[in-house]
């Protein structure tokens, strides 16, 4: 299972190889991990706490982490996400993938950064956020950037924003699926490709709880 590691910001535990659930209850946090430990962080803002910064340094050999993130911004929220990865060991790896759906006049800013220290070779890093507006007034702003001072590795981002897909809908609604439900299937379709990526069933199961709660309370 992994020794366990305190954060060195706040008061949660992480133990290597298992799958941390961040409400956002502190404003900031600072993980590192050492030699061939991963771990999974997933992001699950919830009010009244609006931003989270998080700093993540792979410091040992082989060590290797995953950010997941989902977000769902309703009324005239404002959310904020910092995550900075920062490749200090050799061959490390790390995936940062962040969704958010806005309804209403909702606003999210997603910062990210890829840094990879001087020496830290064979490192491999994917920063990734996607967006789906569905408020007329909702607000996405993403900012992705790579620092990059060692040879011999891969890191790229990747951020895109858009509207749910006109065609799909009326798809759905041709098929007796009101255009209200039709919605909600293809928000669950989008937030689908990171909740995948939780392995721990009873993990998975809370996450999709809160996160379906958060799509149905939004009035869609």
């Amino acid at each position: 299972m992994g020794e366990k590691k305190e954060l060195q910001k706040n008061k949660l535990e992480v133990t290597s190889g298992k799958i941390i659930v961040d409400r956002f209850a502190e404003a900031s946090s600072e993980i590192i991990l050492g030699k061939d430990e991963n771990l999974t962080i997933f992001l699950l803002p919830k009010p009244p706490h609006p931003e989270k910064a998080i700093n993540i340094y792979l410091r040992g050999d082989g060590s290797r982490v995953e950010v997941l993130g989902a977000l769902v911004g309703k009324s005239f929220q404002e959310s904020k996400i910092t995550v900075n990865i920062i490749h200090q060991g050799q061959s490390t790896s790390a995936h940062t993938h962040v969704r958010a759906v806005l309804f209403d006049g909702s606003k999210a800013y997603f910062y990210g950064l890829i840094k990879i220290e001087k020496g830290a070779n064979k490192t491999s890093s994917l920063l990734e956020n996607r967006v789906l507006i569905l408020g007329d007034g909702a607000v996405n702003q993403s900012v992705p950037s790579l620092e990059i001072e060692a040879d011999d590795v891969k890191a790229s981002h990747a951020a895109t924003t858009g509207k749910l897909d006109e065609g799909q809908l009326f798809y759905l609604q041709s098929r007796g699926i009101d255009r209200r439900t039709a919605t909600r299937m293809l928000v669950e379709g989008f937030f689908e490709p990171i909740l995948a990526r939780v392995s721990e069933e009873k993990a998975a199961a809370e996450i999709r709880g809160e996160l379906w709660t958060d799509v149905l309370r939004s009035n869609v």
